[in-house]
Order: C-alpha cells, then structure tokens, then sequence
C-alpha cells in the first residue's frame, strides 16, 4: 500500500510531505542511499532521523560522485 501525505507547498510550489510505502519512509530511505537531501529549513518539522540519515547518505558513494563533479 502506498500513501502520500502533502504538509504544504513551497516558495517554489512544490509540494512538500511524506511517500510511504508498504509503511517505509521513501523520503528517509533516498536520504539514507544519499539520492536525496535533508533540508535544514525544514529540521523543526521533520524528526531527527532525517538529520542523521543524511550523515549516513553523506558516505553513500553516489553521493561521492555528485560531490566529485560538483567540485570540479
């Protein structure tokens, strides 16, 4: 079963929440992966899985080719 619960629409207006699937955080397992980013504006709303999520998806080596390439 999936669910997707919309919390608001940002600046740019997209819309910002939660992807669940069979009850898996899909948003906490791409920033786990390192294919996505915690953003800090949105700390206060979210728990703090994410911020130590993104730690851990900071190694991810996908994510070491995108730091490669944005460097250079």
């Amino acid at each position: 079963m999936r669910r997707s619960d919309w919390v608001k629409v940002n600046k740019y207006g997209c819309k910002v929440g939660e992807v669940l699937l069979a009850g898996l955080d899909c948003n906490l397992i791409q920033i786990k992966r390192g294919l996505a980013w915690h953003y800090k504006q949105y700390q206060r709303e979210q728990s703090l899985a994410y911020a130590a999520a993104e730690i851990k998806g900071r190694a991810a080596p996908i994510r070491q080719v995108y730091l490669r390439f944005k460097r250079a």
